[in-house]
């Protein structure tokens, strides 16, 4: 069976529809043996040693535990017992922190991933209405709580509520699981519900077009790539000219961030530089985001115009541009839907400060 699940996880990894850089994982379960994607390896290439194998009776006495009420003793506990619950520690693997949530369910077979038109209803004011309307009890839906061990602990107790167990789970402001006796009953499964999504998506007013400004986005890459001494990317798709170059995109922009990839990826909010900025104005514009913030952006949106990345990498720049556009597609679809709904402060916070996430950073760094 691990062979089945190596080959259905570089499937679904390899499909940009549906994982973006290292997010999703994937897993297999026996009576007492669980197999996740171990932290740092990549779903669309990964082969058997990048799943961790865990003992499912130290994941059972997990969620029975009594853990620290401050979020970050809850935190650093959780990543000791997950730690001590590997069959093979000598391996130095690090498991998921999705880890609980595959232990949750019954079914051998369980696909995370974080597909944008899923997205677009999960990001929606409107997501719990109309997934009841469009979907009734054939998928789950999850309300936000922080991810890891709070996300399982909260998905146990709606599962139950539920009747115990689920094939589909909206993850609000997250993604979606997909739990199957094979790997057919995964695409199946996946397929009809995006294939749901997809249709409704069909039936809104198209939002409206923008037409971005090539040369001049080109120009100001190179001025940032000069001064800064970083590698850029850039883009003027229509996703990218639709959040640059439309009111109803800027206001998007501004929101916040609408999941924990587009932060650990993008920063939480991006640069908003007016049309034919100058690298002086750049310069100025990123100092004072970093008085604001804490930290320098990773993402311009440059009005009428399109969209820019500047990392310290050519890959890490064209994965920052991927994941924002991604996200960009969810705040047009979502607002298509009823209204965005972005991840609240506290919310934001926990993920700029999560160590996890500051793992998945460094990982994506090399």
């Amino acid at each position: 069976m691990l062979n089945s699940l190596i080959q259905l996880s570089r499937r679904y990894g390899s499909d940009s529809a549906f994982v973006l850089a290292g997010g999703g994982n994937t897993s297999f379960k026996s009576a007492d043996r669980l197999w996740v994607k171990a932290s740092g390896h990549a779903l669309a290439t990964i082969d058997e040693t990048g799943f961790v194998e865990l003992d499912r009776h130290k994941l059972d006495a997990m969620m029975a535990a009594n853990w620290p009420a401050d979020p970050t003793a809850r935190e650093a506990a959780f990543v000791e017992a997950v730690m001590a619950a590997r069959v093979h520690p000598e391996l130095n693997q690090r498991p998921s922190v999705e880890a609980l949530l595959h232990h949750l369910l019954a079914q051998p077979l369980v696909v995370h991933t974080h597909p944008g038109v899923v997205n677009a209803l999960t990001c929606c004011t409107r997501g719990e209405t109309l997934a009841k309307e469009w979907l009734g009890t054939s998928a789950v839906w999850q309300p936000y709580v922080d991810p890891g061990l709070t996300l399982a602990l909260r998905l146990r107790e709606t599962l139950e509520s539920a009747g115990g167990n689920a094939d589909l789970i909206l993850l609000q402001n997250h993604g979606l699981i997909v739990a199957g006796e094979s790997a057919e009953a995964i695409d199946a499964a996946t397929n009809k519900l995006t294939g749901a999504i997809r249709g409704r998506l069909q039936q809104t007013t198209n939002p409206q077009a923008h037409s971005g400004n090539p040369a001049a986005l080109e120009r100001l890459a190179k001025q940032i790539a000069s001064m800064a001494e970083e590698k850029t990317a850039v883009s003027v798709d229509s996703v990218a000219a639709w959040i640059a170059g439309t009111p109803q995109g800027l206001a998007a922009a501004k929101l916040g961030p609408l999941t924990p990839d587009q932060i650990v990826y993008c920063r939480s909010f991006p640069l908003i530089l007016p049309p034919n900025a100058s690298a002086a104005d750049f310069a100025a514009l990123r100092g004072e985001y970093q008085s604001k913030h804490g930290f320098e952006p990773w993402v311009a949106v440059v009005e009428n115009a399109g969209v820019i990345t500047f990392r310290t990498s050519a890959k890490l720049a064209e994965t920052s541009l991927a994941v924002f556009l991604d996200a960009a597609a969810v705040y047009r679809d979502a607002g298509q839907l009823g209204g965005v709904h972005p991840l609240s402060e506290s919310q934001r916070k926990f993920i700029e400060e999560w160590e996890v996430e500051a793992y998945r950073r460094a990982v994506a760094a090399k």
